[in-house]
């Protein structure tokens, strides 16, 4: 025969991201190619932003790629890894940011909400696509 149990409903405190300090870092790499990745951009600029709660984005860090079309590697702020192990946490245990890649005769790319990790070095690659003859974008 079937029994039933009852189990008494247990009231556990649920947190979030908001009430989190992001007191962790994660390294970050952009890559700028053309050609589905068989160039690389040399000078191209990149703008790092945060969107603030607002709505408005802070600018982080203007940097430039190398002749193999990358930054210097850079720290960014993020939430503790451990996070992702806390069955009481409803967050994304990350933080995201925006990237822009830009340079003369080429579409400007925009990547949003990149995912940056703590502890962890990641590398964001970014396509950059040639503007048609005579285009001035």
């Amino acid at each position: 025969m079937l029994q039933h149990r009852i189990i008494p409903k247990i009231r556990v405190d649920k947190w979030n991201a908001e009430k989190v300090k992001a007191d962790a870092e994660g390294s970050i790499v952009v890559v700028a190619t053309s050609a589905n990745s068989a160039l690389p951009i040399n000078n191209a600029t990149v703008l790092i932003t945060e969107q603030q709660p607002n709505g408005e984005e802070h600018l982080l860090y203007t940097l430039t790629t190398n002749r193999n079309g990358e930054t210097k590697a850079f720290l960014l702020n993020t939430y503790p890894a451990s996070l992702a192990n806390d069955p009481n946490f409803f967050g994304k245990p990350y933080k995201t940011y925006n990237i822009k890649a830009s340079k003369d005769g080429y579409y400007t790319i925009l990547a949003e909400n990149v995912p940056i990790f703590a502890d962890m070095n990641s590398l964001q690659p970014v396509n950059m696509i040639p503007l048609p003859d005579g285009f001035n974008g």
